[in-house]
């Protein structure tokens, strides 16, 4: 939560992209839909040596355990390096999107965004905001 985001190593966004072949099994969060680390993750993982780091991550991109996916080598690193990482997750990965949510607010300024979207949800989604468009 933002109330301890300045005090402990925290990680926010949509975690479980890559599981089960990134991060020796357990994946991390999605690059495509965003996600935020507090300060005190960041220094953790970087440490004392920011070249040492830097050699640390190259390590990491270039290996199985990321493919070259920069959302993977950071969730890596900060697997490996920040034990205690709270993570907070802003959604779960193929969780459907909040249909009856979306046609209460269809008609709004509310911007929405899913990262992952069968095609059947993204027909369902196209004729929710067409049906909001048409009433005005």
């Amino acid at each position: 939560p933002a109330s301890c985001a300045g005090k402990k190593p925290v990680g926010a966004g949509s975690y479980g992209c890559g599981t089960p072949q990134y991060c020796d099994g357990h994946g991390g969060f999605c690059g495509g839909s965003g996600y935020a680390f507090s300060r005190p993750a960041v220094v953790a993982m970087v440490g004392s040596n920011a070249t040492e780091f830097q050699a640390f991550h190259k390590e990491i991109s270039y290996s199985k355990k990321s493919d070259g996916r920069e959302d993977m080598a950071i969730s890596c690193a900060m697997r490996e390096r920040v034990p205690g990482l709270e993570v907070e997750s802003m959604s779960v990965v193929g969780a459907p999107p909040n249909f009856e949510d979306l046609k209460r607010h269809a008609n709004t300024d509310k911007s929405l965004g899913w990262h992952h979207v069968t095609g059947e949800d993204m027909e369902r989604i196209h004729r929710i905001f067409t049906a909001a468009r048409s009433l005005g």
